[in-house]
């Protein structure tokens, strides 16, 4: 079992069992993206797993993603990103960038996936 980062689901699902496939749906505006991202870099960072992340939207969308992320580790808000980022908010996001690359998240993006892309 891998943990997920958040206790209660921990405690609720025992965490994800190693090569099963888990989808996040719910309405626009809910929080999936944010809360899945959560969990990718718990998983793949903090836990040092395998994570695919599958995107399939449009093109801006990896970019968008992969700037959350960064934000998310090197605790940049988006009050920084609008007013000017200082030469802190540079170097933390740079190193996050790094440990992100150095970690086993994949961003894949596909516009259409079926079970096959997932599974073969």
């Amino acid at each position: 079992m891998i943990k997920i980062g958040y206790w209660k689901l921990d405690k609720m699902l025992g965490g994800f069992d190693k090569g099963k496939i888990y989808v996040l749906a719910g309405r626009n505006g809910m929080g999936k993206t944010d809360f899945a991202l959560t969990l990718a870099k718990y998983v793949a960072i903090s836990n040092k797993k395998d994570v695919w992340y599958i995107i399939s939207k449009h093109n801006e969308q990896e970019a968008i993603l992969e700037n959350k992320l960064v934000d998310s580790i090197a605790k940049i808000k988006g009050g920084d990103r609008i007013n000017g980022l200082s030469l802190e908010c540079w170097r933390n996001g740079y190193r996050a960038m790094q440990e992100i690359k150095n970690s086993p998240l994949f961003f894949v993006q596909k516009k259409c996936i079926d079970i096959c892309d997932v599974v073969c």
